[in-house]
């Protein structure tokens, strides 16, 4: 859903296709560059994306996917898009349905293993504020991301209140999101707050009430 909402909304992201049968899937891959990503479609425990470098890699975790074997249920919708390289950043924002305000960007200790490698883990750790997103760069996600996703929410009439939580590579090309979620990331969740001047529950209060604006 969330892929789809970001083509239509012209929201920076990467070439994806998704699929539910082993057949369709494999002729896919038969004409892809690789790296290519395999993700889960639902949720997994922050461990349901897979870097996959040769064909036979990713028939192999599609099969233990789309069987219900390695994720279960959450496994049999999957997603194949582009690798996208570069630096990730965690960006969250609190929204009232109309205005939204950005919190500090964090990043996350992702890979297993030193130097970037082993598979995923659901992060291992996280800092703030993030350097790597400079002001101009919380500038273009603003831009780029969370203002045609608002918006875009409340012309199919949803009003999204809450945590909105973005998950960006900085790619060459600018960032591209890789992911959301509804609600604050984990563990980003735990460097970020500190840093928040204001009162959190005032800050929860208006985006309750539509006052987040003001």
């Amino acid at each position: 859903y969330a892929k789809q909402l970001m083509r239509e909304l012209a929201i920076p992201t990467a070439r994806f296709a998704v699929f539910h049968d082993l057949d369709a899937a494999r002729l896919h891959l038969s004409e892809r560059r690789f790296p290519v990503v395999v993700k889960a479609s639902g949720l997994a425990a922050g461990k349901g994306v897979v870097v996959c470098r040769t064909e036979a890699e990713a028939i192999g975790v599609l099969r233990g996917m789309l069987s219900g074997e390695r994720f279960g249920a959450a496994g049999r919708t999957v997603v194949i898009e582009d690798c996208l390289e570069g630096e990730e950043v965690s960006m969250i924002a609190l929204c009232d349905g109309r205005d939204w305000r950005l919190l500090p960007p964090a990043q996350d200790h992702k890979r297993l293993r030193d130097n970037d490698e082993g598979p995923n883990t659901g992060g291992m750790g996280a800092y703030a504020p993030a350097p790597v997103a400079t002001l101009d760069l919380q500038q273009s996600i603003a831009d780029r991301v969370f203002d045609p996703l608002v918006a875009g929410l409340r012309q199919r009439g949803i009003k999204y209140v809450g945590a909105l939580y973005a998950g960006l590579m900085l790619t060459r090309d600018g960032p591209q999101v890789l992911e959301f979620n509804c609600r604050f990331g984990d563990p980003e969740t735990q460097a970020v707050l500190p840093l928040i001047e204001d009162d959190l529950a005032e800050l929860a209060m208006a985006c309750i009430d539509g006052t987040l604006g003001s």
